[in-house]
C-alpha cells in the first residue's frame, strides 16, 4: 500500500509539473512581451524623441550634397539630359566648281549655317530652331539640359540683332542699371548661403552651385531661384554651408553646373 500511495504520490507530482509548465512559459512569455512594449515604450516617449529630432537636425549633411540623395530628378527636369553639343559646320567661303568658284552671299552662308544646325542634334543650337519651327502651338520642346522651352522667348532669341544696336544698348542707362542689380543679387545670395561677404576672387561657379542646392531644397527649377528664393531658403531653416567646399568642386560637377545653366533664360 505504501508504494502504491508512494506510485500514487509520485504520479500526482510528475501531473502537476507537466501541468505547471505550459502556464509557467506562457507567463514567461508574456512578461518577456510586457517588457519590450515598456522598453518600446520608454523610447518612444517625447523626451527620447525630441532628442533623437535633435540629434538629426545638428548633424551636418554633406556639402554639396548630392542630387540624388534626397531628389531623383532636378527640379523642372523632364527631358533627357544631352551632353554633346559641341559640333559645328564647315561653311566654305566659296561655292560652284573650282575654275568658276563665286563667293557666297551673306544670306547664302547664314541659310547653310541654319541647314546645318536643324539637321544636327549635336549643335548647342539644335533645340531652339526646332522649338522656333514648331510655333507659339507646337509640342514641347526641351533645352539640352532637359528643360522646357519658352517659344515666345526662343523668338525673341531669334530676331536678328545688329553689333550697332548691341553697342548701343550697352551704353543705356537701363542696361547700367540692369547690370548694377545682377551684382547686387549675386552679393546678397551669397551672404544668405554661406553666411559671409563675397570676395572678388570667388570662382564663377560658386553662385550657380548655391542655386543648385536651393532649388533642390525648394524643389523649384534652378533658372527660377533669385533673392526671393532664397531669403525663403533661410527663412525655413536651412542650415548655411561653407565656402571653401563649393570653392573645390570637380571639373565633372563644374561642366554639369555649365550643362545646368547654360540656356536658362530661354526657359519655362
Amino acid at each position: 500500500m505504501v508504494e502504491t500511495r508512494r506510485g500514487k504520490q509520485t504520479d500526482g507530482k510528475k501531473a502537476t509539473s507537466s501541468k505547471c509548465g505550459p502556464q509557467k512559459r506562457k507567463a514567461q512569455q508574456a512578461a518577456a512581451k510586457d517588457g519590450g512594449n515598456h522598453k518600446k515604450s520608454r523610447l518612444d516617449s517625447p523626451r527620447n524623441a525630441s532628442s533623437t529630432t535633435a540629434d538629426k537636425e545638428n548633424q551636418r549633411p554633406q556639402t554639396p550634397q548630392p542630387a540624388e540623395e534626397q531628389h531623383p530628378r532636378t527640379p523642372g527636369r523632364v527631358g533627357p539630359v544631352k551632353q554633346s553639343c559641341s559640333c559645328e559646320p564647315d561653311i566654305k567661303p566659296f561655292r560652284g566648281e573650282p575654275g568658276h568658284k563665286v563667293r557666297k552671299s551673306a544670306w547664302e552662308k547664314e541659310k547653310e549655317y541654319t541647314d546645318f544646325v536643324k539637321q544636327h542634334e549635336g549643335h548647342m543650337f539644335h533645340e531652339l530652331h526646332v522649338c522656333y519651327d514648331k510655333g507659339p502651338n507646337g509640342s514641347p520642346t526641351y533645352d539640352k539640359a532637359g528643360f522646357e522651352l519658352d517659344f515666345e522667348k526662343v523668338a525673341d532669341w531669334m530676331k536678328p540683332v545688329s553689333v550697332q544696336t548691341v553697342k548701343r544698348r550697352m551704353g543705356t542707362k537701363k542696361y547700367n542699371d540692369g547690370f548694377d542689380k545682377s551684382i547686387r543679387d549675386t552679393e546678397r545670395m551669397h551672404q544668405i548661403f554661406f553666411g559671409v561677404p563675397s570676395r572678388a576672387d570667388v570662382p564663377y561657379f560658386v553662385n550657380e552651385a548655391a542655386k543648385d542646392r536651393v532649388s533642390k531644397d525648394l524643389q523649384i527649377p534652378c533658372h527660377r531661384i533669385g533673392v526671393a528664393e532664397f531669403e525663403d531658403w533661410e527663412t525655413r531653416g536651412f542650415q548655411k554651408h561653407r565656402l571653401d567646399e563649393y570653392s573645390s568642386l570637380s571639373q565633372a560637377q563644374q561642366d554639369r553646373l555649365m550643362n545646368l545653366f547654360s540656356g536658362s533664360a530661354l526657359r519655362k
